[in-house]
């Protein structure tokens, strides 16, 4: 959201968030369910779910860099339907997430 002001202002919806990976993919989750772009923020980053990727930047007006390659995002996208369907519709909240690196 943009405030008054101009500024970006976001409203909580997870706390205890254990990574950006985890917080991306919750906000992936929320552009799955309402099916448009959302804008989410982790620890000073923006992360960004649209149609073409899962990306974060500094700020709104930089470039975004991936967080998700394509097929890590469809791997995400399943499992967060799988969820969303259990919880009927609801995505999970990040503190429920653990998406984590594989080297």
């Amino acid at each position: 959201m943009i405030d008054k002001a101009g500024h970006p202002s976001f409203v909580v919806i997870s706390r205890n968030v254990a990574n950006l990976d985890s917080c991306a993919a919750q906000v992936e989750g929320l552009y799955l369910q309402e099916g448009r772009e959302v804008v989410g923020a982790y620890q000073g980053y923006f992360i960004f779910a649209n149609d073409q990727s899962v990306t974060s930047s500094g700020n709104r007006r930089s470039y975004g860099y991936p967080v998700f390659l394509p097929s890590q995002r469809d791997t995400i996208d399943a499992g967060l339907r799988k969820l969303m369907k259990e919880n009927h519709g609801v995505p999970p909240k990040g503190s429920d997430l653990d998406i984590g690196r594989q080297q």
